[in-house]
């Protein structure tokens, strides 16, 4: 119920004033990042810059109030026992607003990915090559017991960033839960390298191609839904098993949090629902200012 919205948050962000500052810097961080991947040249550079800068707007104007309401009403469920179910829809909720983000991303992507050069999308190709390095040798390339022990590290940390520090017995559920979990690290990085391969065949025909504006947008947002829902061999059995797993030791851990841990829960999913209606109004502010300078 709650951890589905707040663990999206605890995952890099440590304070209200994070949350913040994140979200400021959203647009300069998303060019840095595409543009050690793609090496941008100048025109490109001032393009995506521009198409980054409306993505953030549009999304601050028309979404966080949608992400606050979200956050108070987890904030008034968390004083309360969670099950399962309720903290699995939790991820459905996450996924379509994923998806309507992604929606709105695609024509600007179609864009960028028309001016693409064969020199960087070759680029791109090896730095996907070195995340999938990167991965196998976290993963793979460890014993079980050195993997599930760095992985239960990580998961105490974002579920102490949502209920403060954890007890003896909370850390063992914890790692009991990562020694049990059905999560197979082969099948991540054949998933990763599966979602690498679509991407590279997208934008290498988009560069080729160069459909027009509203052909280009389909395919993309083809490309977007793929990824979000990639072809499983078994139906899905294997992600279902995995999701519901985790969502058993959120629950868990929720439910066997003291007194003073839902109020550290409570706290924390409050100054992120403030952030949201306070990054929120400042986009009505901008969107009124822009409307009256155009009349």
């Amino acid at each position: 119920m709650i951890i589905g919205a707040a663990l999206l948050l605890a995952g890099g962000l440590t304070g209200c004033s994070a949350v913040r500052l994140g979200y400021d810097q959203g647009p300069t961080l998303a060019y840095w990042w595409l543009d050690s991947r793609l090496d941008f040249d100048a025109r490109q550079t001032e393009r995506v810059k521009a198409l980054l800068a409306q993505w953030f707007d549009w999304h601050r104007g028309t979404q966080l109030e949608d992400y606050a309401a979200l956050l108070a009403r987890a904030h008034e469920e968390a004083a309360a026992a969670a099950s399962t179910e309720q903290m699995c829809a939790w991820t459905t909720k996450w996924r379509d607003r994923a998806d309507a983000a992604l929606q709105r991303l695609a024509p600007a992507v179609a864009e960028v990915a028309a001016t693409l050069t064969p020199a960087q999308i070759a680029r791109l190709e090896g730095k996907l090559a070195d995340d999938r390095r990167k991965m196998r040798e976290e993963e793979l390339d460890v014993t079980p017991p050195k993997r599930q022990a760095a992985s239960a590290d990580r998961a105490i940390e974002r579920y102490e960033r949502l209920y403060g520090r954890l007890d003896g017995t909370q850390r063992e559920w914890v790692r009991d839960s990562v020694r049990r979990s059905p999560y197979e690290p082969q099948r991540r990085l054949d998933d990763l390298a599966w979602r690498h391969r679509e991407v590279l065949q997208a934008l290498r025909r988009l560069a080729a191609e160069r459909p027009g504006p509203e052909q280009a947008t389909a395919q993309v947002r083809v490309t977007f839904a793929a990824l979000l829902e990639p072809p499983q061999a078994d139906g899905g059995a294997y992600r279902t098993r995995w999701l519901e797993h985790q969502c058993e030791l959120a629950t868990r851990v929720h439910n066997g949090a003291s007194a003073a841990q839902r109020q550290h829960l409570r706290e924390r999913l409050r100054e992120w629902e403030t952030d949201a209606r306070m990054l929120a109004g400042r986009g009505r502010t901008g969107a009124t200012a822009a409307a009256g300078a155009t009349r």
